[in-house]
Order: C-alpha cells, then sequence, then structure tokens
C-alpha cells in the first residue's frame, strides 16, 4: 500500500490531541488529588465538537457505514430520552452540561477520527503512537506500583483500559516480527491492575491476532500451525508472567480462581437485581423507555452495572438494548465484509471489536465517556481507512 507521505495536518492535530488526553488521564488516574475535571475534559469537549461538525456537514461518507448508522441512532435515541429530564432538572450546573453533553462521546470520537482517517495513512505517525503508547503504559506501571504501595486510590486500576483499547492501533504501526512487544506492553500493565476483565479481553485479543492469517486475501487453511503458533504465543505470555509474578506479588491466578465464588466482584448479583427490579416494576413504560438516565448510579449509589447491555436496559429500556444490539451485530458483519475483500487490517478491526465487546460486557464502555476514547479512535480510523478502500473498487491506494 503506497500513502502519500505528506503531512496531513487535521490528522496530526487530533493525535496529538489524544497523546495529551492520554497522558494526562493517565496521571490523574495515578495521583491523590480529588479535584475533578481538568485540561482531558477541554480535549474531550474538542473531540465532541469535531464529531458534531462531521455528523453536521455535508460529507456524509460515514453514512455508507452501516455501524456507525446503528450507533449513531442509538445515541440519538438515548439523547432524547434524556434531554426532558435534563432540562426539566431543577439544578443544571457545569457537570450536569458535561454529563448530558458526553452521553454521544463514543460515537462522536469515532466521526472525528473517521474525518480524518480517510485521508491519512494509518503508518504516517508511527512514532507519536509508539511515543504515546509507551509514556502511558510506564506512567501506568509507575503508577501500579505506587498503588501496590497504598500511596493512591483504587479506581486508577481501570485506566488500563486505555492501554488495551490502543493496542490495534498500534499493531498496524509494529513491524511483523516485533508484534509480540505491544502484547507483552499491555499484559504487563494488565498484571499490574489486576483487573480480570481486561486479561479476558486482551486474551481474546491475541486469539484472534494469531488464528486470523495476516494476508486477508489467504484462507486459513494451516489451522493447526496457527494454533500451535496462539499456543507458543501464549505460553510466552505465561513464562512472562511467572517472571513479573517472581518480582511483584501478583494475585491475578487466585482472583480468576475466584470468578465462581465472587460473581466477578459481586457483577453477578448486580446484574440479577436490575434486570428483575426492571422487569419486577410491571411498568410496560419502564420496560420500553427505562428508568432515566443514570438510574443506575443513582439506585447504586454512584457505580456503574458494569455492563452495558443491563445498564442501557435498565437507564433507557428495551428499545436501546435492541439498537445496542444491532449496532454491535453490523460492526460484526463489517468485519466480514473486509475478510471477504481482502482489507489488510481486519485482524486490527476484530480486536477494537472484541475491544468494545469484552469492555461492555464485563465494566463500562459506551454508558460512558472514559476508557471508550481508545478504542473509539481505533474504530474512526479503521473504518474511515476502509471505506476509503471500498470506494477505491477494493484496491489499495
Amino acid at each position: 500500500m503506497s500513502g502519500v507521505r505528506k503531512h496531513n495536518y487535521s490528522y496530526l492535530f487530533l493525535l496529538l490531541s489524544l497523546v495529551v488526553f492520554l497522558v494526562l488521564k493517565i496521571i490523574r488516574g495515578t495521583s491523590t488529588t480529588s479535584e475533578q475535571g481538568g485540561v482531558w475534559n477541554l480535549i474531550q469537549i474538542l473531540f465532541i465538537g469535531i464529531g458534531l461538525y462531521v455528523l453536521f456537514s455535508k460529507n456524509k461518507s460515514y453514512r455508507s457505514i452501516k455501524g456507525i448508522r446503528y450507533y449513531l441512532s442509538f445515541f440519538i435515541y438515548i439523547w432524547i430520552l434524556a434531554f426532558i429530564p435534563f432540562i426539566t432538572s431543577y439544578k443544571i450546573g457545569l457537570n450536569e452540561w458535561f454529563h448530558f453533553l458526553t452521553i454521544p462521546y463514543g460515537v462522536l470520537v469515532v466521526l472525528a477520527f473517521f474525518s480524518v482517517g480517510g485521508k491519512a495513512d494509518l503508518k504516517q505517525y508511527s512514532w507519536i503512537l509508539w511515543f504515546c503508547f509507551v509514556i502511558i503504559s510506564i506512567l501506568f506501571f509507575r503508577g501500579m506500583q505506587s498503588f501496590r504501595s497504598d500511596a493512591i486510590r483504587s479506581g486508577s486500576t481501570s485506566d488500563v483500559y486505555y492501554i488495551v483499547g490502543l493496542l490495534p492501533i498500534i499493531l498496524i504501526n509494529t513491524v511483523k516480527k516485533y508484534k509480540i512487544v505491544p502484547f507483552l506492553i499491555a499484559f504487563a500493565c494488565i498484571l499490574m491492575s489486576n483487573k480480570r476483565g481486561a486479561f479476558f479481553i486482551l486474551g481474546a485479543m491475541m486469539v484472534i491476532y494469531y488464528i486470523m492469517p495476516s494476508d486477508p486475501n489467504k484462507k486459513a487453511n494451516n489451522l493447526v500451525g496457527r494454533f500451535v503458533l496462539v499456543s507458543i504465543v501464549l505460553a510466552v505470555a505465561y513464562l512472562f508472567m511467572i517472571w513479573m509474578t517472581s518480582i511483584y506479588d501478583f494475585n491475578m491466578l487466585s482472583r480468576m480462581e475466584q470468578i465462581e465464588e465472587d460473581g466477578g466482584s459481586g457483577r453477578w448479583d448486580r446484574w440479577v437485581y436490575l434486570v428483575s427490579k426492571l422487569f419486577g416494576s410491571n411498568s410496560i413504560i419502564r420496560l420500553i423507555f427505562g428508568y432515566g438516565s443514570g438510574a443506575v448510579m443513582d439506585l447504586t449509589g454512584g457505580g456503574h452495572a458494569h455492563n452495558d447491555f443491563v445498564e442501557f436496559l435498565f437507564d433507557y429500556g428495551i428499545v436501546a438494548l435492541i439498537l445496542y444490539i444491532v449496532f454491535y451485530v453490523a460492526m460484526i458483519k463489517e468485519g466480514v465484509s473486509m475478510r471477504k475483500h481482502g482489507y489488510l487490517y481486519t485482524r486490527e478491526y476484530y480486536c477494537t471489536v472484541a475491544i468494545a465487546i469484552g469492555m461492555s460486557l464485563y465494566s463500562f464502555y459506551a454508558i460512558d465517556c472514559t476508557w471508550i476514547t481508545s478504542s473509539s479512535v481505533c474504530f474512526g480510523l479503521l473504518l474511515s481507512d476502509w471505506n476509503k478502500y471500498k470506494r477505491n473498487g477494493y484496491q489499495y491506494y
């Protein structure tokens, strides 16, 4: 693939903004301050503004991607449901405005980066992406060292999703013989965080990446060889974990063994309670439209359901849940089309889908405007590049 190597300043600006955002968020997550807000919020507003500009601009190339259309429909629907309670609230302060504006944050970040991805070579600024990945990984790793010494708050552990979410675009910008390196860096950070959800997501990504052929025009006919390769990669990862465990006191394996006992740190009990409460309300209105934006957090005293599907169902009703499921079905079908037509970055795209689904199932993804950022960037860039590939008659440019 031959890309034009002249500077794409729009892409460069968004990438640099992303670097600043991620670095500041990781630093904030590993600090001891209780202050809320910061420069990262302004960058989020920037992404939202660019996304809205793309949404209402004359160029509607994003509409050729069904997944984006369904994603938009989903967010517009829940935005409308959240609008009336928002404007009728007795208290509308800066925090309330920010929360309302960031409801469609995920899809607007996708649109913002979609607008520049089609004009860019995804390998053009490899050094910036790798600089960002390494810096936030080091900052996070050091922060977790502080956390293990009880110097910082526990909430920073989930910032590992910023690192995991960035992996697909980092893999694109990594030469073939070093592809294992970003996986190991992310794995080290996951071990330090002790996040089981991130561990499962990374495992799924590694299986996808090493089972699927690197050349999408070739059939995966040597499945035995690929399973052997995956086994070797997983063995290397396991040995790496043993080595890390000899340095730090990890309890990842014991936490894995406790999943059935603790129900995923109480997640299963919370999901059952929320679903039972909704369907036990005997209210068709509640079932269709839910309890309202932020209802789960109000009910739990500020905590999420740690499952987007359950939380969207409880907050916005069964229609919202259906729209959210349809979005994922459309995204998976987009990947099938990529594979069929020989798109070069099909594996990285499927890894991005795995991140989104994994976080939606076991943490929170579209329901919040934080850790969704990294994978939304990957979605935007990959779908835009794929759209350019389609418009060029399924040929590289």
